[in-house]
């Protein structure tokens, strides 16, 4: 119930900020128009990083994220570390370094 009270008072603000752009003159009312528009990719950016983020680390599933993490470590290792330490090796093989 917190939440839905919170999510109202954030669109009553909102909606309040909208009329105000549409009566002052500070921008012209086609830009003005177009605040829903952007709110609404606002809002689709927002839950697309949220979506991403707990799929990044699983808050439900503490195991699910431990084995996800193992599995970062490791990509990380055969992704960076291991081709820069074969281009150390070939380095010295060609210049003696």
């Amino acid at each position: 119930m917190r939440h839905i009270l919170k999510i109202a008072g954030l669109l009553a603000v909102l909606l309040a900020v909208w009329i105000g752009l549409l009566q002052s003159s500070l921008i012209s009312p086609q830009d003005a128009l177009l605040f829903p528009v952007y709110l609404i990719i606002a809002l689709g950016c927002y839950g697309l990083g949220m979506v991403g983020f707990g799929l990044l680390i699983f808050p439900t599933c503490p195991e699910e994220a431990l084995l996800l993490e193992k599995m970062w470590s490791f990509l990380f290792t055969w992704i960076i570390v291991k081709p820069l330490s074969m281009m150390k090796f070939a380095s010295q093989e060609i210049y003696g370094f």
